[in-house]
This record gives structure tokens, C-alpha cells and sequence, in this order.
């Protein structure tokens, strides 16, 4: 293919961004202009910390969640480029998503320089990442660029005719993703890392000890430029601790406690696995057909990618979008099941018929999904009001201000359809958060404790404080499940 023009570039990244800017307005619910009046359920409570935050509160001191301080940042950017409005979140995420779909496009190109390949190759893999984006504003989402172009540098080298050496840049880059991820969710950097095992082997292999050396050093200083300025600021905060607990500590106890959903799933859960995460399973198929193109270096890297994932993902609760982060054995396994298909001999032929059906078969559930992803949320198009909003209203304006909810994840957006701020650090899910963690249930009892709040929301669990609201609250109303109670001692 001849060499692009810079009005061919500049027509391709146009394209590239309004796609992503349509998928953004169409199917993150929580943050598109497109559903004013929602706000979704993880989403929900990243946009109330980074509010907060934008507001001159401390995360994890005064508002608390067991992610890393990226997620919040991110939202708390949006909310001060916005005037304090959700959509400017939504502005972050379209610039996120472009440069993972121009990710995609580049691993399409180190296969078949060709535009029309490559934006088929983009649109196929949004389709199936539909099924994976939930509300939007997932810490999964904003790992994606990274670890897509940590794909595409890792595919380069192993394309390149000079295996010998690896570019430091591409090191960096590995280590600016280590670093994302760990300051938001560590397991969603699992996508790369065997591939950066095998180049560490090859270097070894290689005796490029001095390349591999300043590979190190690179990934090192990628780590470091991310995770610094969060460490430096929150020491600052007098926060450290609370930030490492919320992001690390919390999160060790989180994944000691949990069992895989796989023990007690039936046959739903099962069928919704294996549709939310078939992407996790594409590093297989991949690397089933480099077997039978006797490819058998990739057939190795994919394999391990795909155990390493599994290994993971069939532990513990099995949350749709988890897998959003291997959305990039989509483009790659295209490129695999393209490549079989220049093949002529008897295996090829029966191999490309099995995995082409079996290709077409997910992407057709996937089209599915998207169909009815799709106005999914029509009715917070339009304000609607919540059962427990009633119960709201009954509070004067002057005693907002110490006011709290204890309950569930319908409690999750109160705060931003109200405009409220909540009084306590621990203020949605906290019999769950206390379920978790003994420490942490002890300190959410702690805080509770201080009676500084004057109005609590709750729903019917309330275990952990339930002698706190006894002694010192009454119940004024409740409507359904939920129940407001005021201080009166």
C-alpha cells in the first residue's frame, strides 16, 4: 500500500474519533448527555468521588472506595473542565477510547496495510466490546489505551526481522501501563504480561544483557512517572496510609474472601460468562490456529495470555466488565483467522471453516447484545422519580450537609441527582464493604458512631449499625424498603 497522505491520516483520525465519540453518547449511560438523569453503579460512585475531589476533598480520608486514585482523578478532571457537570467526564473518554481504537487499527495494519481492513477490524471489535463497556466510566475503559499500544509494541517486535533488540521507548510505554493499572485495578495489566515475559526471555536467549538492562530501567521510570505524583500528593495529605489501604490492603483481604462464582453458578451464569467473557477466551483460539500454521512462538504467547486471564477470571465474582481489557485478542484474532485463510491445504481449510463459524457465531450474540444494549436506559432520558426520593425531600435544605445513605447499590447516584455531599467517608454499600474487611466494618461502625450525621437513608440491611440507629435515631418515614431516620440524641 502506498505510503498515506496527511489528508488521508487526518480523514482517518477524524473517523476514528467520531466513532468513538458515538459509542461514548450512545452506550455510557452514566456519563452521555444522551440519559441526563442516570448515573449507573460503579460510574455512580467514581463521579461522586471525583466531585468530591474537585471540591477540595481528600479520597480515601474523606471518601472512600477500594480503586485506585486514577479512576478518581480522571473523573474529578471531568468535573472541573465541565463546571461541575458529569459530560465533561464523558469528553475524557471519548479522547480514551481514540486512542484505543487507533490502537486497534495499528495492530490490524502490522497484519494487512489496508484502511478498509482496519476500520472493519475497529468496528468488529466495538461491537464485542459493547457487551463489556456496562455504563461506561469503568477503570477498565481508561487502562485500554494503554494496554492496546502496549499490544501493538509488543506485536511489533515480534514481527520485526531484528528480534534481538527491543526498543527502550516501547519499555516505557510497558511501564506506563503497569503503572495505570495499578492505580486503578493491578489484574487489568494481565492482557501484556506474558508477552513482555517472552520478550524478557528472548533478551535473555539473546545474551542482549545490556538492552535488557536498560529495558528494566525504562519500564522502571514509565512505573515511576504514573505512580509518583499520587504517592507524592497524598503523602502531602497526610493520606498515604489510607491510599494504600483503599487501593492494596483493602483490595488483599477483597480477594482472600472471595470464592469462585463458579462453585455455585447455574446454567444462566454460565451462558452469561461465556458471552460477557468470550474475548477472554480468543487468545486460545488464536493460538490454536498458530499451531496449525505452525506458528508455534505466538501459539505459545497466546496460550499462556489466555491461561494467565483464566487464572484469574474464573476466581472469585465474575463481573461483565472485567474482560473489557483483553479487548484486544479481538482485532488480533481477525488478523489470525484472515491469515489461515490465505492458507490452502486440507488442515487450513477444515480449521478456518470451524474457527470462522464459531467467529461469526459470538459476533452475531454480540449483535444481539448491541441491539438491545440500545436505549437500554430510554427512561432516564427523562427525569423519573426514585422510590426513596420522597423520603429526600422531607429534609430541610439547611441540614443537607450532614446527611448520609447506608445501603445498596440503588443508593449509588442519590448524591449526584440530588446534589448532595455526604457527610461520612463510608457512604454507599457499607455492609458490603464491612463484609469484606473486619477493619474496615469496624471503622465504618467507628464513624457512624460520631453521630455527626443528622439524617441517615437507609434500606433494610443495616446489621453493622443497628444499635447506633436504636439508641440515638428516629425513624420519620419510610416508603417500601427504605427508611429515613433523624438524630434526636
Amino acid at each position: 500500500m502506498k505510503k498515506e497522505s496527511k489528508f488521508q491520516k487526518l480523514l482517518m483520525m477524524s473517523i476514528f474519533l467520531l466513532i468513538a465519540i458515538g459509542f461514548v453518547y450512545e452506550f455510557s449511560y452514566s456519563t452521555s448527555l444522551r440519559y441526563p438523569y442516570y448515573y449507573g453503579g460503579d460510574s455512580a460512585q467514581f463521579l461522586t468521588i471525583g466531585k468530591a475531589w474537585s471540591l477540595g476533598k481528600i479520597p480515601y480520608i474523606e471518601m472512600f472506595d477500594h480503586k485506585g486514585p486514577f479512576i478518581f482523578w480522571i473523573n474529578m478532571l471531568g468535573f472541573l473542565i465541565s463546571n461541575g457537570q458529569k459530560y465533561g467526564v464523558a469528553v475524557l473518554q471519548v479522547v480514551f477510547l481514540n486512542f484505543t481504537i487507533l490502537a486497534f487499527y495499528c495492530i490490524s495494519q502490522n497484519f494487512y496495510k489496508s484502511r478498509i481492513y482496519g476500520i472493519i477490524v475497529v468496528l468488529v471489535t466495538l461491537l464485542a466490546m459493547k457487551n463489556n463497556y456496562i455504563d461506561g466510566n469503568t477503570v477498565e475503559e481508561y487502562c485500554l489505551p494503554f494496554i492496546s499500544w502496549s499490544t501493538y509494541g509488543i506485536i511489533r517486535y515480534w514481527k520485526q526481522k531484528n528480534d534481538e533488540i527491543h526498543d527502550i521507548r516501547w519499555a516505557f510505554l510497558y511501564g506506563v501501563t503497569f503503572g495505570i493499572c495499578f492505580l486503578t485495578r493491578i489484574t487489568n495489566v494481565l492482557p501484556i504480561c506474558m508477552g513482555i515475559f517472552f520478550i524478557f526471555l528472548q533478551l535473555l536467549n539473546k545474551r542482549q544483557y545490556r538492552n535488557l538492562l536498560l529495558n528494566i530501567v525504562a519500564g522502571l521510570c514509565g512505573l515511576s512517572i504514573c505512580i509518583l505524583p499520587f504517592l507524592i500528593y497524598f503523602w502531602q495529605k497526610n493520606a498515604l496510609y489510607d491510599c494504600i489501604y483503599g487501593t492494596l490492603l483493602y483490595n488483599f483481604e477483597y480477594a482472600a474472601g472471595r470464592k469462585s462464582w463458579i462453585l455455585s453458578a447455574n446454567s444462566d451464569a454460565i451462558r452469561r460468562f461465556m458471552i460477557d467473557y468470550f474475548i477472554s477466551f480468543c487468545a486460545f483460539i488464536s493460538a490454536f490456529i498458530c499451531m496449525v500454521k505452525k506458528e508455534y512462538k505466538w501459539s505459545a504467547i497466546y496460550f499462556s495470555t489466555g491461561l494467565l486471564e483464566q487464572a484469574m477470571y474464573l476466581n472469585g465474582d465474575a463481573f461483565g466488565q472485567y474482560p473489557l481489557v483483553c479487548i484486544t485478542q479481538i482485532p488480533i484474532l481477525i488478523n489470525e483467522i484472515v491469515s489461515l485463510c490465505n492458507r490452502n491445504d486440507p488442515v487450513s481449510n477444515l480449521s478456518k471453516m470451524i474457527f470462522s463459524f464459531i467467529f461469526m457465531c459470538v459476533l452475531s450474540v454480540n449483535l444481539s447484545e448491541m441491539y438491545n444494549a440500545i436505549d437500554m436506559r430510554n427512561a432516564y432520558k427523562n427525569a423519573e422519580k426514585r422510590t426513596w426520593e420522597s423520603l429526600i425531600d422531607e429534609i430541610p435544605q439547611d441540614q443537607r450537609n450532614r446527611f448520609v445513605v447506608y445501603g445498596g447499590n440503588e443508593f449509588k447516584e442519590l448524591y449526584l441527582l440530588k446534589d448532595l455531599m455526604p457527610c461520612y467517608k463510608y457512604f454507599v454499600i457499607q455492609e458490603w464493604q464491612g463484609s469484606l474487611s473486619s477493619e474496615t466494618k469496624t471503622a465504618i461502625y467507628d464513624v457512624f458512631a460520631t453521630r455527626e450525621a443528622q439524617w441517615i437513608l437507609t434500606d433494610e440491611i443495616v446489621d453493622n449499625i443497628q444499635d447506633i440507629l436504636l439508641e440515638s435515631y428516629l425513624e420519620i418515614d419510610h416508603v417500601e424498603n427504605y427508611h429515613l431516620y433523624k438524630l434526636v440524641n
